[in-house]
């Protein structure tokens, strides 16, 4: 991933669509397949996905699998981000957080 294509997955980060799934067991299964895939934009969904989960539930314990793959998908994604974008992986939220602000 170049750093072009780094910025180019931030930027719509606020748009990006979560998945939706009947089930805990359905959800489950799609996490894992995206977790798979060598894929960031799999990885951002995932990442969106279990933090919104965990949102509504106003910060409650969110399942042990849910959480595992969450926390798969954000270094995964954080580890290619800060790849790209030349800065250490716990800078990677950061640099997110200030990127959206000053360009969205």
């Amino acid at each position: 991933m170049t750093k072009e294509e780094a910025l180019e997955l931030i930027e719509p980060i606020p748009y990006v669509t979560t998945f939706s799934a009947p089930s805990g067991k359905a959800r489950i299964d799609l996490y894992k397949k995206a977790v798979g895939k060598k894929e960031p934009l799999q990885w951002l969904k995932v990442v969106k996905s279990c933090w919104l989960r965990r949102e509504e539930r106003s910060g409650g314990v969110e399942g042990t699998l849910e959480g595992e793959y969450g926390n798969r998908a954000k270094r995964l994604l954080h580890a290619e981000l800060a790849a790209a974008l030349g800065i250490g992986e716990e800078e990677v939220e950061p640099f997110i957080e200030r990127y959206l602000k000053e360009n969205i």
